[in-house]
Protein backbone atom coordinates (compact mmCIF):
# COMPACT_ATOMS: atom_id res chain seq x y z
CA UNK A 1 0.00 0.00 0.00
CA UNK A 2 2.74 2.34 0.53
CA UNK A 3 4.31 1.66 -2.65
CA UNK A 4 1.52 2.71 -4.49
CA UNK A 5 1.27 5.95 -2.23
CA UNK A 6 4.81 6.60 -3.41
CA UNK A 7 4.20 5.64 -7.16
CA UNK A 8 1.39 7.88 -7.14
CA UNK A 9 2.66 10.48 -5.52
CA UNK A 10 5.69 10.30 -7.51
CA UNK A 11 3.50 10.50 -10.70
CA UNK A 12 1.48 13.76 -9.48
CA UNK A 13 4.66 15.47 -8.99
CA UNK A 14 6.03 14.57 -12.26
CA UNK A 15 2.77 16.04 -14.25
CA UNK A 16 3.31 19.26 -11.66
CA UNK A 17 6.83 19.62 -13.13
CA UNK A 18 6.01 18.92 -16.97
CA UNK A 19 2.88 21.54 -16.54
CA UNK A 20 4.92 24.15 -14.89
CA UNK A 21 7.83 24.47 -17.23
CA UNK A 22 5.67 24.35 -20.26
CA UNK A 23 7.16 21.76 -22.61
CA UNK A 24 7.56 22.00 -26.11
CA UNK A 25 9.28 25.07 -27.07
CA UNK A 26 13.15 25.11 -28.60
CA UNK A 27 14.50 24.69 -31.29
CA UNK A 28 13.77 26.19 -34.77
CA UNK A 29 10.44 25.71 -35.09
CA UNK A 30 9.29 29.00 -37.28
CA UNK A 31 11.02 31.64 -35.61
CA UNK A 32 12.29 34.09 -37.52
CA UNK A 33 14.09 36.59 -35.49
CA UNK A 34 17.55 37.82 -37.29
CA UNK A 35 20.11 38.07 -34.52
CA UNK A 36 22.86 39.10 -37.57
CA UNK A 37 24.41 42.17 -36.41
CA UNK A 38 25.57 44.79 -39.11
CA UNK A 39 29.37 45.55 -38.66
CA UNK A 40 29.55 48.73 -40.89
CA UNK A 41 26.48 50.53 -41.31
CA UNK A 42 25.96 52.43 -44.78
CA UNK A 43 24.98 56.26 -44.38
CA UNK A 44 22.91 57.25 -47.61
CA UNK A 45 24.53 60.85 -48.95
CA UNK A 46 22.36 63.48 -49.82
CA UNK A 47 23.18 66.64 -52.11
CA UNK A 48 21.58 69.77 -51.77
CA UNK A 49 21.37 71.68 -55.21
CA UNK A 50 22.69 75.15 -54.70
CA UNK A 51 20.51 75.85 -58.21
CA UNK A 52 17.18 74.26 -56.77
CA UNK A 53 17.89 75.01 -53.05
CA UNK A 54 16.35 71.76 -52.82
CA UNK A 55 18.13 67.76 -51.54
CA UNK A 56 18.48 65.39 -54.36
CA UNK A 57 18.71 61.96 -53.08
CA UNK A 58 21.67 59.61 -55.09
CA UNK A 59 22.38 55.99 -54.85
CA UNK A 60 26.10 56.67 -53.34
CA UNK A 61 26.55 55.63 -49.75
CA UNK A 62 29.28 56.22 -47.74
CA UNK A 63 30.56 54.10 -44.41
CA UNK A 64 31.44 54.90 -41.22
CA UNK A 65 35.15 54.29 -42.15
CA UNK A 66 34.82 56.78 -45.07
CA UNK A 67 33.86 59.75 -42.73
CA UNK A 68 36.36 62.25 -42.64
CA UNK A 69 36.47 65.57 -40.02
CA UNK A 70 38.60 68.95 -41.53
CA UNK A 71 42.06 69.06 -39.57
CA UNK A 72 41.46 71.97 -37.58
CA UNK A 73 37.89 70.29 -36.42
CA UNK A 74 37.88 70.42 -31.94
CA UNK A 75 35.67 67.43 -31.06
CA UNK A 76 36.18 68.99 -27.27
CA UNK A 77 33.93 71.77 -26.17
CA UNK A 78 36.23 72.53 -23.52
CA UNK A 79 38.14 75.79 -23.36
CA UNK A 80 40.97 77.70 -21.15
CA UNK A 81 40.31 80.31 -19.68
CA UNK A 82 42.80 83.18 -18.63
CA UNK A 83 41.43 85.77 -16.26
CA UNK A 84 43.51 88.97 -15.21
CA UNK A 85 42.38 91.36 -13.11
CA UNK A 86 44.20 94.73 -12.64
CA UNK A 87 41.98 96.68 -10.09
CA UNK A 88 45.29 99.33 -8.97
CA UNK A 89 43.13 102.25 -10.11
CA UNK A 90 40.18 101.03 -7.10
CA UNK A 91 42.32 99.94 -4.32
CA UNK A 92 45.38 98.21 -3.66
CA UNK A 93 44.26 96.76 -0.27
CA UNK A 94 43.63 93.09 -0.29
CA UNK A 95 40.22 92.00 -1.59
CA UNK A 96 38.65 88.66 -2.45
CA UNK A 97 37.68 87.80 -6.02
CA UNK A 98 34.67 85.85 -7.38
CA UNK A 99 34.03 85.00 -11.15
CA UNK A 100 30.58 83.60 -11.51
CA UNK A 101 28.95 81.69 -14.82
CA UNK A 102 25.39 82.13 -14.34
CA UNK A 103 23.74 85.51 -12.84
CA UNK A 104 21.01 87.89 -13.91
CA UNK A 105 20.82 91.87 -13.82
CA UNK A 106 18.51 93.62 -11.05
CA UNK A 107 16.58 96.53 -12.00
CA UNK A 108 18.54 98.44 -10.16
CA UNK A 109 21.60 97.53 -11.96
CA UNK A 110 23.55 95.61 -10.08
CA UNK A 111 23.79 91.68 -10.40
CA UNK A 112 22.48 88.88 -8.71
CA UNK A 113 25.09 85.63 -8.88
CA UNK A 114 23.98 82.46 -8.66
CA UNK A 115 26.12 81.45 -5.66
CA UNK A 116 26.35 77.87 -7.05
CA UNK A 117 28.07 78.94 -10.38
CA UNK A 118 31.34 80.50 -8.63
CA UNK A 119 33.80 79.28 -10.88
CA UNK A 120 36.79 80.64 -9.42
CA UNK A 121 37.56 82.88 -6.08
CA UNK A 122 41.23 84.24 -4.79
CA UNK A 123 42.74 86.59 -2.78
CA UNK A 124 43.39 89.85 -4.54
CA UNK A 125 47.04 91.40 -3.85
CA UNK A 126 48.03 94.60 -4.39
CA UNK A 127 45.26 95.45 -6.59
CA UNK A 128 46.14 92.00 -9.30
CA UNK A 129 44.79 88.97 -9.91
CA UNK A 130 45.82 86.09 -11.91
CA UNK A 131 44.20 82.61 -12.53
CA UNK A 132 42.68 80.17 -14.96
CA UNK A 133 39.71 78.27 -15.25
CA UNK A 134 38.46 75.68 -18.12
CA UNK A 135 35.06 75.85 -18.72
CA UNK A 136 32.58 73.19 -20.33
CA UNK A 137 30.97 75.63 -23.30
CA UNK A 138 31.54 78.65 -24.94
CA UNK A 139 29.92 81.25 -22.67
CA UNK A 140 30.50 84.87 -23.42
CA UNK A 141 30.29 86.80 -20.58
CA UNK A 142 31.06 86.34 -16.92
CA UNK A 143 30.37 88.28 -13.63
CA UNK A 144 32.98 89.58 -11.86
CA UNK A 145 32.41 90.46 -7.98
CA UNK A 146 35.08 92.45 -6.09
CA UNK A 147 35.08 92.36 -2.39
CA UNK A 148 36.62 94.40 -0.18
CA UNK A 149 37.40 93.34 3.28
CA UNK A 150 36.58 97.05 4.72
CA UNK A 151 32.98 96.24 4.56
CA UNK A 152 31.96 98.39 1.60
CA UNK A 153 29.99 97.39 -1.14
CA UNK A 154 31.54 94.99 -3.67
CA UNK A 155 32.26 95.94 -6.92
CA UNK A 156 30.91 94.08 -10.32
CA UNK A 157 31.48 93.76 -13.88
CA UNK A 158 29.94 91.96 -16.55
CA UNK A 159 33.20 90.94 -18.11
CA UNK A 160 33.27 89.36 -21.76
CA UNK A 161 35.56 86.94 -22.66
CA UNK A 162 38.21 88.38 -25.84
CA UNK A 163 40.63 85.75 -27.16
CA UNK A 164 40.14 82.94 -24.29
CA UNK A 165 40.97 85.97 -21.84
CA UNK A 166 38.67 87.45 -18.72
CA UNK A 167 40.76 90.68 -18.66
CA UNK A 168 39.32 93.84 -16.08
Amino acid sequence: MLTLTKRISSLFIASLLVTACGGGGGGDGGSNTDTSVDTDPVIPVVIIDNALGAAVSTQATLTMQELVAAKDFSFTNKQSIQVSLSLSEYTTERAYISVYGDYQQLPSGRYYPDASSRIIAGNLQQGEFESSFVVLNKQPSFLVEVWFYDGQEALQKEVYLSNNQLIW
